[in-house]
């Protein structure tokens, strides 16, 4: 090595081919800056740690070994499934048994893009994993290639939008990438695209649409892409994805899964024998999935404990219902093991956990969600018999808030209106009053929950939440108005008859609701629009449950605290102005009535109504038994017990199929 290499040694000085130079892995030829290197750096890690850390390292093919106590024989198939490339002539080629398939990948050369086709359960999601895993240790090293990103295509069926828009989305709200950090990456073609799930995109339309959006984006960006699909889903399709070549995974042989259960040292003579005898099970185990659930399930027990049926789609459903069985079994017979926790097996009743797995299964289908979050879930997941049911409820507490403050309520209305209401017509004034209120309240509280994790600086926020506080002051002023309208007139029809006091006492309500609800709006559209002015942007990139309410819970103490200070300096100097003109302890109370005011303001809009909510959701789902009130202590539960896998902060079931089956449950099960 000359001077100059031991010197570049020794200072952190790398010297690529090319006569590239990097410093601490930071370019000197102007190319990357160091930011631009540590957002990189950022979101090569972030996916690494979600996806190959969080779920190809901990899947149930790796879990197996551990499970039974066995030990982990990584080589023991060569590999786990078989496959056929599909070349751009449309040839089909079986490929060698253990072929990796970053050998594949690189074969179509940069910018190379392929689909992965196969059965439930055959391994497409393992396989785009392990092509990210070998993906990102080769960016990691070689910093000119492009930088791999794990994707679901289930998220784009919400909003039907453009694939780059849709991809700056997802790197915002997975992976804590700056929008323009993302909308950059995207221009230059920074990204190598992993989609995972377009058959989870269960509407057969939208799935179609988003092959033509991936088609397009193809067209104009032409950067590297691989694209997962069950077989079927994708035949399904009226369009075809226009990439450069097809991996199908094949169905293991026969005796692929006989070498399989030989290298497992644990009693499975039954499952053997019964994969003799059975060709329904010999059907089922040619999937990786199947054949490790069937090792779970079926190992060290007798043939008088396994069920038979004649039906195949029985079969299938009774497999997944063996293997529930089993993990209940393992569960009660270590529930003393002093690794555990004491008396783990009184801690969650088989019929409560499949009750809230299925209940848990249904929304995640009916929402196309793959990874489960705390924060995530929102007031749809509820029945819309529940919300109404709710929103009366706050209606009712509303109108009897409105009754028992009846005295408040009527002094302000004499005040306005100059005259003296009877004790009937006031209790009808403030139960009205308070339940329009009410149903307010529940319609906000109601709407869709957005946790605050980081917050910046978006003036141009102000003029929608001006016309947004300027609609609902409106649009809650104008019913008062015509009420107290109505109300007016009936004390006058005694004086000017029932036409005129109609025709002339409900305009001037209208139009007074109309003018105090401009000027509450102008005033309130002021205030809250330079409060919103710092907005909060939402994560998503979790490392602990519930973390986004969490941090929510935290903004909205900070801001709470910074508003509270602010507007009470304000009050406390306007409350000094007036306390020169003879009242000098009146500063006190309005340094102390702005605090209160500015911290509420502060706090609310800083997280704490996304908390507020969130607590409303998580007590209606206590009290109905859907979720416990420690969910994250449930979820890691069953986490261990193989019914889900944790991933950063979320969890996911262990595989769809498994997640598909407790949707089809019925939760009395």
């Amino acid at each position: 090595m000359n001077q100059f290499g031991k010197l570049a040694e020794k200072i952190g000085i790398l010297v690529q081919k090319g006569g590239k130079v990097i410093v601490g892995q930071i370019r000197l030829d102007g190319e990357m800056s160091r930011q631009e290197f540590r957002n990189r750096k950022a979101l090569l890690n972030n996916v690494k740690t979600a996806w190959v850390d969080g779920v190809l390292e901990k899947s149930l093919h790796e879990q197996i070994p551990i499970v039974l106590g066995l030990e982990n024989h990584p080589n023991a198939v060569a590999s786990p499934w078989n496959m056929d490339i599909i070349n751009p002539d449309k040839s089909c080629q079986p490929l060698p048994a253990g072929t990796p398939v970053i050998e594949v990948f690189n074969k179509l050369g940069e910018g190379g893009t392929l689909l992965i086709l196969g059965e439930p359960g055959s391994g497409k999601t393992i396989t785009l994993l392990q092509l990210a895993r070998d993906l990102i240790a080769r960016a990691d090293q070689e910093i000119d290639r492009r930088i791999p990103v794990v994707l679901n295509l289930s998220s784009w069926a919400a909003k039907k939008q453009t694939i780059a828009k849709w991809i700056v989305e997802e790197l915002n709200s997975t992976f804590q990438i700056n929008r323009k950090i993302g909308q950059l990456w995207v221009e230059k073609q920074e990204l190598l695209l992993l989609l995972d799930g377009l058959d989870e995109i269960r509407d057969l339309e939208k799935r179609n649409a988003c092959v033509t959006a991936l088609n397009a984006f193809q067209q104009e960006q032409a950067t590297g892409m691989v694209v997962c699909c069950r077989v079927r889903d994708y035949e399904e399709l009226g369009d075809r994805l226009k990439l450069q070549s097809d991996l199908v995974l094949q169905p293991l042989t026969n005796d692929q899964i006989q070498f399989y259960l030989d290298r497992l040292q644990s009693n499975l003579t039954v499952l053997k024998t019964l994969l003799i005898e059975d060709v329904m099970l010999q059907d089922l185990a040619q999937s990786p999935l199947l054949l490790n659930i069937m090792v779970i399930a079926y190992q060290g027990i007798e043939f008088a404990d396994v069920p038979v049926s004649t039906i195949a789609s029985n079969r299938k459903k009774q497999l997944f219902d063996d293997y529930i069985n089993r993990i209940f079994q393992n569960s009660r017979s270590k529930a003393y093991h002093p690794n555990l926790l004491s008396q783990e097996k009184y801690r969650y009743s088989r019929r409560v956990v499949i009750f809230r797995l299925v209940w848990m299964a249904k929304k995640m289908v009916q929402h196309s969600q793959i990874v489960f979050l705390c924060e995530k879930m929102q007031f749809s997941w509820l029945n819309k018999e529940e919300i109404i049911f709710y929103q009366n409820e706050f209606i009712v507490i509303g109108m009897l808030v409105g009754v028992l403050i009846n005295k408040f309520i009527l002094s302000l209305f004499s005040m306005i209106f100059n005259i003296e209401a009877n004790e009937i017509i006031g209790l009808l004034i403030s139960g009205f009053i308070g339940g329009y209120a009410g149903y307010q309240f529940s319609v906000e509280v109601f709407s869709e929950i957005k946790p605050i994790e980081s917050v910046k600086w978006l003036f141009w926020e102000f003029k929608e939440v001006f016309l947004r506080s300027l609609r609902i002051a409106v649009s809650i002023m104008l019913p008062v108005g015509l009420f107290m309208g109505l109300v007016r007139s009936i004390d006058m029809i005694s004086h000017y008859g029932l036409l005129r006091a109609l025709f002339s006492e409900i305009p001037l309500g209208l139009a007074f609701g109309l003018v105090l609800g401009l000027i509450f709006g102008v005033i309130g559209g002021i205030i809250f629009g330079l409060v919103y002015g710092l907005i909060g942007s939402e994560v998503e990139e979790k490392i602990y449950p519930n973390q986004g309410i969490k941090k929510s819970a935290l903004n909205s103490l900070i801001f709470g605290l910074i508003y509270g200070m602010i507007f009470g300096l304000l009050g406390l100097f306007y409350g000094l102005i007036d306390g020169l003109q003879g009242q000098i302890d009146w500063f006190i109370n309005c340094g102390l009535l702005g605090g209160l005011l500015g911290g509420l303001i502060g706090a609310l809009y800083f997280g704490g109504w996304a908390c507020i909510q969130h607590l409303v959701l998580r007590l209606i789902l206590y009290s109905t038994g859907r979720v416990p009130w420690n969910y994250s202590k449930f979820l890691d539960w069953a986490s261990d017990k193989l019914f889900l896998q944790k991933v950063g902060g979320g969890y996911i079931f262990i595989h769809r199929s498994l997640m598909e089956h407790f949707a089809e449950m019925e939760s009395s099960q």
